[in-house]
C-alpha cells in the first residue's frame, strides 16, 4: 500500500480558492462602490439643504437626521468596499511590529476600558524587526482587536503575543479573546467578503477579508482556532524578511 499526506496540498488549494474569490469580488466591489458613491453624496447634500431650510420644524429635522444617519452607514460601507478593492502601493520597511500593535491598543484603550476588558501584552524579547508595511499591519491588528472587543460583552480578556517560531525566519502573532467563540459552521466562511455575524449597521463583513489579503501580500498566513464558550484565537505567521 501507499500512503501520501495531502494535508499541505489541501491547505494550498483552500488558500488559492480564497485568493481567487477575493480578486473577483474586489473587481466587482470597485465598480459598485464608485457607482453608489455619487448618489449617496447627492442624497446627503439635499438632506443638508432641507435641514437648513427647516430649522424651525423639529419633526422635519428628526426625519432628516434619520436620512443622514443611514447615509453615513452607506458611506462607511462604500469606503470599506474601496479599501477592499483598492490596489494601493505597499511600502515595506524594517520595523518593530510590537510598536504597531501597541499603537492600536492605545487607540482602543477607551473601548476596552469601558467594557472592563483586560489586555495582556506578551512580547518575546528576542523578536527581530521585520520587513512589513506597518500602516497596513496596523489595519490588520485594528480589525482583529475590534472584533475581539465586540465579541466580548463585558469583563473579558484580550491577549496579544509576539514570538519567534521554530523557523528563525518567521515570527508568530496571536490575538486571543475570551468571547463566546465562533460557531463551527461559520469558521470556514469568516474570511469571505461580506460574511458577518454582527447586527446590521455594526459591520460590513470586509475587515477579515482585507486582513487576509494584507497578510497574503506579505507572504504570511493567518489562521483561526475557536471553541464555543471559551474564545477565539487568530494566529498570524509573518516572514522576517518579506
Amino acid at each position: 500500500g501507499v500512503i501520501r499526506d495531502i494535508t499541505q496540498k489541501k491547505h494550498l488549494a483552500k488558500h488559492l480558492a480564497q485568493a481567487e474569490k477575493l480578486a473577483a469580488v474586489g473587481q466587482l466591489a470597485a465598480g459598485l462602490a464608485h457607482e453608489i458613491n455619487n448618489p449617496i453624496g447627492v442624497i446627503n447634500c439635499y438632506a443638508n439643504l432641507i435641514r437648513k431650510s427647516a430649522r424651525d420644524v423639529p419633526a422635519i429635522i428628526d426625519d432628516v437626521s434619520i436620512i443622514q444617519k443611514h447615509t453615513q452607514i452607506c458611506k462607511t460601507v462604500v469606503q470599506d468596499l474601496l479599501n477592499f478593492a483598492r490596489v494601493s502601493d505597499t511600502c515595506k520597511a524594517r520595523g518593530d511590529i510590537r510598536q504597531a500593535i501597541d499603537g492600536v491598543l492605545d487607540i482602543l484603550a477607551s473601548q476596552t476600558g469601558s467594557k472592563r476588558i483586560a489586555v495582556d501584552r506578551n512580547y518575546a524579547g528576542d523578536c527581530p524587526d521585520i520587513v512589513v508595511d506597518l500602516d497596513k499591519m496596523r489595519q490588520v491588528f485594528m480589525n482583529l482587536i475590534i472584533n475581539a472587543i465586540q465579541a466580548i460583552e463585558e469583563d473579558g480578556r484580550i491577549s496579544v503575543s509576539v514570538e519567534r517560531t521554530a523557523d528563525p525566519g518567521q515570527i508568530e502573532i496571536r490575538v486571543k479573546d475570551t468571547g463566546p467563540g465562533i460557531p463551527r459552521e461559520y469558521v470556514d466562511s469568516i474570511f469571505d467578503p461580506f460574511f458577518t455575524t454582527k447586527e446590521t449597521g455594526t459591520g460590513t463583513g470586509l475587515g477579515l477579508s482585507i486582513s487576509y489579503g494584507i497578510i497574503q501580500e506579505h507572504g504570511g498566513d493567518i489562521q483561526v482556532s475557536t471553541q464555543t464558550g471559551k474564545g477565539t484565537t487568530f494566529t498570524i505567521i509573518l516572514p522576517v524578511d518579506a
